[in-house]
Formats: structure tokens, sequence, C-alpha cells
């Protein structure tokens, strides 16, 4: 069954600026340039036709700078890669004409700005005036728009799809429902995804809950829960795979995380839906 991972990050530190790569020890197996040799290496025993970049939140003055960078690699026949979600500044003057110029490249898909760090603040990055208005104009545009929040936060990313039905949203890793596996789930996560899953403008990528858990007990299934739970509000035609590769090294590799989801969907769910999910929906959602 072959596959397309929706959810892939790379740079090179020699030309880009990731600040976050210095706020937590964790990241110190990052700190070093990746590029799609890299990326290859790791899956090379998985049947991958095509990737898609996802930005890494880089310097604000590097936006224009990672596009460039990441649309060369698009255009070369030696990698997987066909598209990319370029970050975003929604606060920006120039926010359209950042859009207009973006969205003439074929190889973009769609724009990204993640609210995960501990000390973020949902509204200092998607300011509450201007926001529909810029989302609207995604849409119109044609490209996407990819929420990468705390479950916490997911209150306004529904605020955000229900104001603007006409522009396609995918959720990024579940929506991130941080937990330890022998408790539940967090409630407001679990009534999040519901109203999430109820809309038809939001599309869910299964990608980034490795998190979820103990590091010392860890393991695979105690992502089965997330995974169902996903799966039933969003149905078989809003859901795609995603890597997360290299955040997945933290906890596994992309070759155990892809055999542990097709032997999941495998066990509780029909043929259709495996292919929809690995290959399909991506072709759909990503435009490809």
């Amino acid at each position: 069954m072959m596959i397309i991972d929706t959810h892939v990050h790379m740079w090179d530190l020699k030309q880009l600026s990731l600040p976050w790569l210095e706020v937590s020890p964790t990241f110190k197996v990052f700190n070093r340039s990746l590029d799609p040799d890299d990326y290859g290496e790791d899956v090379a025993e998985i049947p991958l036709e095509k990737a898609i970049f996802i930005e890494t939140d880089v310097a604000p003055q590097q936006l224009d700078k990672e596009v460039e960078l990441v649309t060369e690699i698009c255009r070369r026949a030696d990698n997987p890669f066909c598209g990319m979600v370029i970050g975003v500044d929604f606060f920006a003057r120039s926010f359209r004409d950042y859009i207009d110029r973006h969205a003439r490249n074929p190889f973009v898909k769609g724009v990204r700005r993640p609210v995960v760090m501990p000390d973020h603040r949902v509204e200092h990055f998607y300011p509450e005036d201007t926001i529909i208005d810029h989302l609207h104009y995604v849409g119109q545009k044609g490209l996407h728009v990819e929420i990468c929040f705390r479950y916490q936060d997911l209150h306004f990313a529904i605020e955000l799809a229900k104001h603007c039905p006409e522009t396609q949203f995918v959720l990024n890793h579940c929506g991130n429902p941080l937990a330890d596996p022998v408790k539940e789930l967090p409630t407001v996560w679990q009534e999040a995804i519901a109203r999430l899953g109820a809309l038809e403008n939001v599309a869910c990528k299964i990608s980034g809950i490795i998190d979820i858990g103990n590091a010392d007990v860890w393991q695979l299934t105690d992502t089965s829960k997330v995974v169902d739970i996903c799966v039933e509000a969003f149905g078989e035609d809003r859901i795609c795979f995603g890597s997360n590769w290299p955040v997945c090294w933290m906890r596994t590799t992309i070759k155990d995380w892809y055999e542990f989801l097709i032997a999941h969907l495998a066990q509780s769910y029909n043929d259709s839906l495996r292919r929809k999910f690995f290959y399909g929906n991506a072709v759909k959602i990503y435009r490809l």
C-alpha cells in the first residue's frame, strides 16, 4: 500500500534560524541540518511515494527564504517532496502580498502558524481583529490552513473553522492530546475533536501523538485510543497520515509508526479506509 507522508520537517541551519531549537535540551537531537537524503534513509523500508514539507517555525524574517529553499527541493526529481505548507505571520501588514506571491507557486498548498510552546498564547499568534479576514483570504487563494494548537486551545480552532466555512483546515497531530495513557484522555480534547469532526471543512492529520504517556513505559499502542477517536470523529474521508519526521525520533521511527498504523487499522477498519488514510485523502487535501 503506497503512502503519502503529509508531515515532514527539514532545515538547513547554515541558511535558516530556528529559535525553538534552543528552548529545551529535548530538542538537542534536532540541532543539525536535515535534508531529503536524511529523510530518505529513514523511509527506505516503507512504501513511500510522496511527501509534504511542513514549515519549521523559522525566524519571521526568513519565511520567504524557507519557501525558496523548499521550492528548489520540490523541483528536483531525486526526492519524494511534491508540496509544502508555508509559515505565515498573521500580524504582518504585508500578509496579502505574501499570500498572493506564494499562492502562485504550484508547490505551496497551505499555511501554518503553530502555537504549542508552554508560554505561547493563541491570541498572540492569531489576532482576533484580523484573523477571520485573513483566513478567508487564504481560502480564496486556493490554499488551506493547518492548525497546530495545544488541546486547551482547540475551542479557538472550532470558532475559526466555523467562521470560515469556505476555507479548508487541517488539524495537526490530532489536536495534541498530551496525557498519561493510564488515565483518561482530557475531556476537553475529546469534546473538541467531536466538534471539529462535525465541521465538513476540517480534516485531521494523524501524526505527532507519540508524546502521549510516560516516556519510561511508553509504547506505540498507547496511541490507539487517540487514533480511534479521531477516525470516528472525522470519518474515512477526512483523515490522513503524517510522520512528523524528525520529531518522531523522540520516541520512535517512521517505520515503526507506519507498521503500527497498518496493523491497527487492519484490525479495526476496512481496506477502503486504509487506502484513503495513507494515500487518497492526501491527494485530495493537498491537491496533488
